[in-house]
């Protein structure tokens, strides 16, 4: 009918009005500015960009990752400075140690056998990784400050009266039993004064080094590789595990490491497939990976220069400042984030485009 027709012109010439005002207002922004410089000069703007990429791309590979726990902590915050007054005093590694626990087969600790076992594994087990003995501290029933505690005083001490107790700290000059009663009951299972007999033992390997740097994780490595060695020098008859917080989160940044690259290319893989299959076109999933890889790398890139080479230092603001390294969750969990964003912007601008056209 006459109605329907010139409702029908009505909305078609509403819409025009709506297209041609939007694109008025659209060519008056700066965006449509860039937008016909890059459709005139086009190549070269690619040329730009992949010259871009190769200084980003190296600057990415270069950037030096840490799980040191003062990159958790604010700046200048209470805990940051209490943490790094614990650190300058005793040591990341006595914050932190590695434990050795050591199991003997016939379930005795009490045993000079046993504690010539252990004793000899946990030196072998030290040597064979490579640390020198100034840069680690033993500690544990058969060993006291890397100097060798004889079963005989151990055995004799968990057993001794209250009088002989006396009489052991009157000739030392220190309360002999407690000392040696806190070690049994700190570094095995067992209780001398409650009667309970120790079925394992275990080692505090204090570093003088970070454990969490690239030092640190090096000496896990060969610590690991010399056990095996020193159980089979010191008889083979014990069970043997290395274990601590900084085992833990070493081993979890390591693996998570290794899935990184993975990530990454599956990422870009699925939004690949998905923007080919949305756009019907090869060209657009290209662009649209390349675009927002280099964008990444850009800002991974100024990221490393301002807080691991000290660009903006000049500026004397803290929050600019160089920090030595990027804590490693803070790559890992970005990537996934800025790819989102950064392919949800881009689809809604080709999206803009392809309704244009």
């Amino acid at each position: 009918t006459m109605w329907h027709q010139r409702r029908w012109w009505i909305t078609a010439w509403s819409r025009e009005q709506t297209i041609g005002s939007g694109q008025e207002a659209a060519s008056a922004t700066c965006w449509s500015a860039i937008a016909r410089f890059c459709l005139q000069y086009g190549w070269a703007v690619v040329v730009v960009l992949g010259l871009l990429a190769v200084p980003a791309v190296v600057a990415v590979h270069s950037i030096r990752t840490s799980h040191t726990q003062q990159e958790l902590m604010p700046r200048g915050s209470e805990p940051s400075e209490a943490y790094t007054d614990m650190v300058a005093g005793f040591g990341t590694g006595a914050l932190f140690p590695y434990w050795l626990l050591i199991v003997p087969k016939d379930g005795v600790v009490e045993s000079a056998a046993f504690f010539d076992r252990a004793r000899i594994l946990t030196r072998r087990a030290v040597a064979l990784s490579g640390i020198n003995a100034s840069d680690i501290t033993v500690d544990g029933v058969m060993l006291q400050d890397d100097r060798d505690v004889p079963y005989g005083i151990v055995h004799r001490v968990l057993h001794a009266s209250p009088a002989r107790c006396k009489t052991y700290a009157n000739l030392v000059r220190r309360p002999l039993c407690d000392a040696v009663r806190t070690a049994w009951t700190r570094f095995t299972n067992g209780n001398a004064s409650a009667g309970i007999n120790a079925t394992a033992t275990r080692v505090s390997l204090a570093l003088r080094m970070d454990p969490f740097s690239d030092e640190g994780m090096a000496w896990l490595d060969r610590m690991r590789e010399a056990l095996p060695r020193a159980v089979s020098e010191s008889g083979g008859e014990d069970d043997v595990s290395l274990f601590g917080a900084a085992l833990a989160l070493n081993d979890t940044v390591s693996l998570v490491r290794e899935f990184v690259p993975w990530m990454m290319a599956g990422t870009l893989a699925v939004i690949f497939a998905l923007v080919a299959l949305a756009f019907r076109s090869l060209v657009v999933p290209v662009r649209a990976v390349f675009t927002v890889s280099l964008s990444l790398a850009l800002t991974y890139a100024l990221t490393w220069a301002v807080y691991g080479l000290g660009a903006l230092d000049a500026l004397g603001w803290p929050a600019v400042g160089r920090y030595g390294g990027l804590n490693w969750a803070s790559l890992v969990l970005s990537w996934p984030v800025g790819a989102g964003l950064g392919f949800d912007y881009d689809i809604f601008l080709i999206g803009r485009i392809l309704e244009f056209r």
